[in-house]
């Protein structure tokens, strides 16, 4: 019997983890999680106890993947006031970074992943490129 789900992911059943110590949370994928905190410290101890937490249900972190990013109202006013930007980070295909709204607030902004794009689009050049005068069959 095949346990996998309707994606193909290779996660058999659902996985219950408690993250937090009041919470638990109930994560069918286990493949793409973004974590926010407010304060520094937090994240860290979070960021060292997750790998230990995953693998007694026999998952592992991805170390490349895997990042602190200062992010959120104040540092992104703190890094303008320094003349700096927050850094910016992939994720599900696109591209998040912090900016401004049209009315001046500072809020969480996403673009098409820029790779991914241009990669498409050579593709589908090419694609229109070779069948240029082709005979259609109707």
């Amino acid at each position: 019997m095949d346990h996998r789900l309707d994606n193909g992911s290779g996660v058999s059943r659902e996985v219950h983890a408690p993250f937090c110590e009041q919470h638990w949370g109930k994560f069918p994928m286990l493949t793409h999680l973004v974590f926010t905190f407010e304060r520094q410290d937090e994240a860290n101890r979070f960021f060292n106890v997750l790998p230990k937490r995953l693998s007694k249900y026999g998952l592992e972190m991805h170390a490349e993947k895997s990042q602190l990013i200062r992010a959120g109202l104040g540092s992104a006013q703190r890094a303008h006031q320094q003349g700096s930007r927050l850094p910016t980070f992939n994720f599900l295909g696109f591209t998040c970074y912090w900016g401004k709204s049209r009315k001046g607030f500072w809020r969480l902004k996403l673009t098409s992943r820029r790779d991914r794009f241009t990669a498409k689009l050579k593709g589908l050049r090419k694609f229109l490129r070779d069948n240029l005068n082709t005979k259609h069959a109707r």
